[in-house]
């Protein structure tokens, strides 16, 4: 297993890498996500990833992203709802799952202005949850939509302010893998632009 993730860390070394060379030095935001990357590239491949056999961990080639672009690293206006009230999200297995409707976040990007709805799960290890569709989905990125999740203790910026880093979007385990009750993004947070941030829709995330 050791062997297997250092090898599998030393590819996404020699994918970078080459990339680099062509564009110059990546930037220190940069270097940020890619390390941020190669950690979620390791967690696949531990024991409690999601992939449930070792033959699948053996086969995981990674994910493909958009180009990193800092302009989705966005200072979002949040405005927490007055009451939070507990709504039922459907998933993918037709399951009903709680989550807390938490507030609402403004944005401008591409020379518009968009509204999401930001949940928070709920439990012991509550987070945001900020599940959503663009007008890349069932395109460039997965149909059925891309999360980002926050520390729900993260410290704001200040009382009406929250950084959103759609290079960190990422897909429900069920764009890749069998078996998961995945959250279906509300119709409300559909973002009616290109988000070109983040992972990218791929038929397998496996080696034949």
């Amino acid at each position: 297993m050791v062997k297997k993730i250092i090898f599998s860390l030393f590819a996404v070394c020699i994918l970078s890498c080459s990339s680099t060379k062509d564009r110059g030095p990546l930037t220190k935001y940069e270097r940020s996500i890619e390390k941020y990357r190669n950690n979620i590239h390791s967690e696949h491949l531990a024991d409690e990833s999601p992939f449930k056999t070792e033959e699948e961990r053996a086969k995981f080639i990674g994910f493909k992203y958009f180009k990193t672009d800092e302009k989705y690293n966005i200072q979002a206006n949040l405005e927490p709802f007055n009451v939070v009230d507990t709504i039922i999200m459907k998933t993918s297995s037709g399951k009903d799952r709680p989550f807390l409707k938490y507030g609402k976040i403004t944005f401008g990007l591409n020379g518009n202005n968009h509204q999401l709805t930001l949940f928070k799960s709920v439990g012991d290890n509550a987070h945001f949850f900020l599940p959503f569709t663009d007008e890349t989905s069932g395109d460039l990125s997965y149909g059925g939509g891309r999360y980002l999740d926050l520390d729900a203790n993260h410290k704001l910026t200040n009382t009406n302010t929250l950084q959103i880093d759609f290079n960190k979007a990422y897909n429900p385990y069920c764009a890749y893998v069998d078996g998961y009750s995945c959250p279906i993004p509300p119709s409300e947070n559909h973002v009616k632009t290109k988000l070109k941030a983040g992972v990218l829709y791929q038929k397998s995330v496996f080696s034949k």
